[in-house]
């Protein structure tokens, strides 16, 4: 038997961290199109505009652990929800590339500190077996994807225009920051001393089991960072059809994430997870080959949900995985970890941006099973080690 789950207050308060950060960072893709038209750019500024949030991210998330040293980790959640917050405050107001691409940077920054130590509270207050709470948290970012994507959709299908909904998103990130302000009390981990995050960082580099997991999570972040950021644009190109369809694409793949992530959360007991994680990488290769092939939006919405079920649990579970079977501080190791799942989502973003400019969308599409195959090939060898 698994056992039952017991949640605390900052796991709610984690989720509820989640659900913002997701808003933030699925608006860009729901809304390319739009803002492809009223800024007469390529889809390669989508994917640049990702590139410019995502290396702000890598920089705060490497920082995120000597902050979190000195100012304790819920507070500096909630410090990275209000930089969120206030950069698509900027985005909203916004009257060119320029100022969109340094509101992107300000929200990449509070992205990082949010990306990093989300879980890591999570894993403090569940030291045993936290595969199944961190997927069930990170359930919550496939939830915030959902309603962000179904909502920016269908508002903008009724011709509303982009930037009051930025704004919407920005308050939510900033009452979510000032929420876990309020929580701070909660954080009882101890602060430690600069020199004592670098030594523990310098201690899991050194591990010999830290390289293969750094390529997993890139791979599981450029799958998903692939159907999250592109899928929308593939139904609109594809099908010729609006942003609210486009919408419907992000929320059937998240809806799949969400499926998949609680069923683990429920099910999967902590000593079976890298041999179902392997399975579901491999069984999840069939819908993203199919997905190119959709005749309509329709199917392509069921491969899309499938898609997400299947990729649901390779984020949370790699790091549960590693902090099991490295003897290393967790909060460090899912820094690093980050450091590496982070840049594959980016790089997905772009380089099927650069793809689908020279050669359609579809053949950027294709970069997704690729990753795919790739990921579950090194599943299966670290299955068998």
């Amino acid at each position: 038997m698994s056992g039952k789950l017991s949640f605390r207050k900052l796991d709610f308060a984690c989720s509820l961290a989640f659900l913002s950060y997701a808003g933030s960072a699925v608006f860009l893709p729901v809304c390319l199109v739009v803002l492809i038209e009223e800024f007469q750019t390529g889809f390669a500024m989508g994917g640049t505009l990702e590139v410019v949030r995502t290396s702000a991210l890598v920089l705060s998330l490497v920082a995120s652990g000597f902050i979190a040293a000195r100012l304790g980790k819920v507070s500096s959640l909630a410090a990275g929800l209000v930089s969120i917050g206030v950069g698509m405050l900027l985005f909203s107001v916004a009257p060119s590339l320029t100022p969109l691409m340094f509101s992107a940077f300000l929200m990449g920054l509070g992205a990082g500190i949010v990306e990093a130590l989300v879980n890591p509270v999570v894993q403090d207050q569940h030291p045993e077996g936290s595969g199944r709470y961190l997927n069930f948290v990170n359930a919550f970012w496939s939830v915030g994807v959902l309603l962000s994507t179904l909502i920016t959709g269908d508002l903008l299908h009724r011709e509303l225009s982009w930037r009051p909904i930025a704004m919407g998103f920005a308050a939510l990130s900033i009452l979510s920051g000032l929420a876990l302000w309020c929580m701070r009390e909660e954080d009882k981990t101890a602060r430690v001393k600069s020199a004592a995050v670098l030594q523990a960082k310098r201690t899991i580099v050194k591990h010999p089991a830290f390289g293969s997991f750094v390529v997993m999570m890139f791979l599981a972040g450029f799958v998903e960072g692939g159907l999250t950021f592109w899928s929308a644009s593939f139904v609109q190109l594809q099908f010729e059809t609006g942003p609210r369809a486009g919408g419907f694409a992000i929320a059937a793949f998240s809806g799949g994430m969400i499926l998949g992530r609680l069923s683990w959360g429920t099910l999967v007991p902590q000593h079976h997870l890298i041999r179902s994680l392997f399975w579901s990488a491999f069984m999840g290769i069939v819908p993203c080959i199919l997905i190119p092939f959709a005749p309509g939006a329709l199917l392509c919405y069921g491969l899309l949900f499938l898609a997400g079920c299947a990729m649901a649990p390779f984020w949370p579970t790699l790091q549960s995985v590693a902090a099991e079977s490295m003897d290393v501080d967790a909060t460090s190791l899912f820094i690093l970890l980050s450091c590496a799942g982070i840049p594959g989502f980016a790089a997905a973003a772009w380089l099927v941006g650069i793809l689908t400019d020279s050669y359609g969308i579809v053949a950027g599409i294709w970069l997704i099973p690729l990753g795919m195959a790739l990921l579950a090939t090194l599943l299966r060898v670290q299955k068998a080690s």
